[in-house]
């Protein structure tokens, strides 16, 4: 009977639930919601055990979504879909589903990324239109963990007539038994072309790949080295846009969008340092005292804004007020600077008009009521007066009117950096490549041996409308070693290298229709890709330099466990990641506290090597494994004491605190304090812990970092 009176309430609801009938009426959507709702049912087998239903409508002129969405007593069922049933988005959420919260609880997976992936390709598959076929990701297969491992993500992109296409999509499916719980495409929220072109090309792949390398050049530079300290030579390439070869026509197209970025920007001066705080200091630590003294000789807030209001093409004229200023310490470098906040307001509207005419026509024309606001973000070195950092902003967005050429706005830059970076000016050349004189944004290279070193530049914006300085920023560093430029291969047998590795791929690729960005139609066109993730050229030995692809949590490997044991558990966790770093797990070594923390926070993805021991203890507090005054890095651990301290990070560390409720069952149970006793008796029950061969715990025996990873397996494993 419920059953029945739910299917009856579905079907009017569906019928109903526009919120507009006369609308619905007339265009027909009551119909369109009962079929595409229909087919979506059909489609993900859904039941009529849901007691609520909404369709909302998106209607966007060419094309239109609709918006599904069930309700019971068991959770809810999301789901976006096109006017024809197509499934382009689905959320299901059950009410059983459970996440733990902070406690420590890794524990291995219910299931295996092996076990879902078939899952995970039904899905997709019954999802898919005509056409259409789902290519899974290879890293869908790496090693992500151990840590409370609850679903499986999966992602790829959708083939259209078997070839790549922009459209990507992705999966979950949850490890407590084996059913999708989401799906997404990335077209969701898109208009797409009505018809896709056909998959057979009328222009030759060779004649692709002449056009598309024609569209690479490589160039020469210095790079930081691995050491970061030394620089090398390399042939990088310069691909000015996005290209591909249309392959009806075999036209080349620049498909890259064009867009303006706004970059950060710094400079120098100064004298008058201002006078050290006297402070009585009986009170405070060394620690302090410290930070106290590295603020003697900084400049005061004063005399840095007179230094600045002082810089010509700056532009801090007597409008501006300074706002705010700010000292701060880099913890890399300990140096102190000073950030300074500048507003002006302008409230002439003939100046508004004037300089800010977009911005006039539609917001200027109250000044007196709405005036234009100017921002400035300057940062200086608070004992040299170096400018680091220049940023400004304005209320009317870059609607500034252009008025200088671009001749006359390079000039302004070269002659702000000689003037006031005139050390690291003297160094550079306008690095043409990465300026972009259309927006007035410049970059200065350091040059060596005539060759751009663009990690170390200068970062340049002005204003079109006056030439004063936007933004500045300096990218710098002192003492680099660069290496001979002789012997090195030419740029053509260089770019013969590089091109090596790319191939012309047919394939479909999206392109807008409409400004907004939400339509695009495809067109069948070549793109060069390349298997492998190649930055350049070797300048000395004329190699391609391959990128290695990135791993997440690789497995770990040992060499010195072999006979022990503890290897099996040892070989388990260290499947994901789990572990101490590098090859040997020492494991008859002493288990220390550190050793410890080390151990079980890889469980939770957290890796260390130790050396950062404040680091490590900062997050083995978050996790509640010991107490600041618990702190004791080299300590020997006992079996107890690892018990309580994995038991104590737990969910069960409340219980373990009770007193007369627990029996742990061990022959040498007396043995065992009260302070430990509930940490062990839980353990055991969890299948932790067990006794040897006379039923003994041996509490206070010291563990070797085996007997850890036999512990830590048994309780992922619980």
């Amino acid at each position: 009977m419920l059953k029945k009176t739910a299917a009856i309430f579905l079907s009017i609801v569906i019928l109903f639930s526009l919120g507009a009938p006369a609308f619905a009426a007339s265009n027909g959507l009551d119909e369109e919601l009962a079929r595409v709702t229909e087919k979506v049912k059909k489609t993900l087998g859904v039941d009529n055990s849901y007691t609520k239903f909404t369709g909302d409508v998106n209607d966007r002129g060419t094309y239109r979504n609709w918006s599904l969405n069930w309700q019971g007593d068991n959770g809810t069922l999301n789901v976006m879909a096109d006017s024809t049933g197509k499934i382009l988005y689905f959320y299901r959420y059950k009410n059983e589903n459970y996440t733990r919260g902070s406690d420590y609880s890794p524990a291995f997976p219910k299931a295996s990324r092996e076990d879902a992936l078939p899952v995970a390709k039904a899905f997709v598959e019954k999802l898919l239109s005509n056409g259409e076929t789902a290519l899974f990701d290879e890293n869908n297969n790496m090693v992500y963990g151990a840590r409370n491992v609850s679903a499986f993500n999966f992602s790829g992109t959708i083939l259209l007539n078997g070839l790549k296409s922009p459209i990507a999509f992705s999966v979950r499916v949850m490890a407590d038994g084996m059913e999708v719980n989401s799906f997404s495409r990335s077209d969701a929220h898109m208009r797409v072309a009505t018809s896709i072109p056909s998959s057979q090309p009328a222009f030759s792949s060779e004649k692709a790949d002449v056009l598309l390398q024609g569209t690479v050049s490589m160039k020469l530079q210095y790079v930081f080295s691995d050491d970061g300290k030394t620089a090398v030579l390399q042939y990088l390439p310069i691909r000015k846009g996005n290209y591909v070869v249309k392959a009806d026509t075999g036209e080349l197209v620049d498909i890259t969008p064009t867009y303006d970025f706004g970059y950060a920007k710094g400079m120098g001066g100064g004298s008058d340092r201002a006078q050290a705080v006297a402070v009585s200091a009986p009170s405070l630590s060394e620690v302090e005292l410290s930070a106290v003294s590295s603020l003697e000789g900084v400049y005061s807030k004063e005399k840095i804004d007179s230094n600045l209001r002082s810089v010509s093409g700056l532009g801090l004229d007597s409008g501006f007020t300074l706002k705010s200023a700010r000292y701060s310490t880099d913890s890399e470098n300990g140096k102190i600077y000073c950030q300074l906040n500048y507003m002006k307001k302008i409230s002439d509207e003939a100046l508004i008009k004037e300089q800010y005419p977009d911005y006039y026509g539609y917001a200027g024309k109250s000044p007196e009521s709405s005036p234009l606001s100017i921002y400035k973000y300057i940062t200086v070195d608070a004992k040299t007066l170096e400018l680091k950092y220049v940023e400004t902003s304005t209320s009317a967005g870059d609607n500034e009117k252009s008025v200088l050429s671009e001749e006359a706005l390079e000039k302004k830059a070269s002659a702000f950096l000689e003037s006031n970076l005139g050390d690291k000016y003297k160094k550079s050349a306008l690095n043409k490549e990465d300026s972009d004189s259309a927006t007035a944004r410049f970059v200065y290279s350091e040059m060596v041996n005539g060759i751009p070193f663009p990690q170390n530049s200068l970062n340049i914006s002005v204003s079109k409308y006056d030439g004063t300085v936007k933004s500045l920023y300096t990218s710098w560093k002192d003492g680099v070693e660069f290496a001979s430029s002789e012997g090195i291969v030419g740029a053509d047998a260089a770019k013969t290298e590089y091109l090596s590795s790319f191939k012309p791929v047919l394939q479909y690729i999206q392109v807008p229709t409409d400004k907004d960005g939400e339509g695009y139609s495809l067109i069948l066109a070549y793109r060069h890709e390349s298997d492998e993730n190649v930055s350049g050229v070797d300048a000395k030995t004329g190699k391609a330099i391959i990128v290695p692809e990135g791993v997440n949590n690789p497995a770990l490997a040992y060499d010195d466990i072999e006979g022990c044991y503890g290897k099996a558990q040892i070989e388990a966790l260290a499947k994901y990641g789990i572990g101490f770093t590098g090859t040997s797990f020492k494991p008859e070594a002493a288990l220390t506290q550190k050793d410890a923390l080390i151990l079980l926070l890889s469980a939770t993805g957290y890796s260390s090597d130790g050396k950062d021991e404040a680091s490590l203890y900062e997050v083995a507090y978050k996790y509640r494994l010991l107490t600041r005054s618990e702190k004791n890095p080299d300590s020997v651990l006992t079996r107890a004491a690892l018990i309580k301290m994995l038991i104590g990070a737990t969910e069960y560390a409340p219980s373990a605190k009770l007193k007369g409720v627990f029996v742990c069952g061990f022959s040498d149970d007396a043995d065992i304090s009260e302070e430990h006793y509930g940490y062990v008796a839980i353990a055991k029950a969890l299948g932790v812990v067990k006794g040897d061969s006379e039923n003994r715990f041996n509490p206070y025996l010291q563990v070797a970092r085996q007997d850890a990873a036999i512990i830590l397996y048994n309780f992922m494993a619980r």
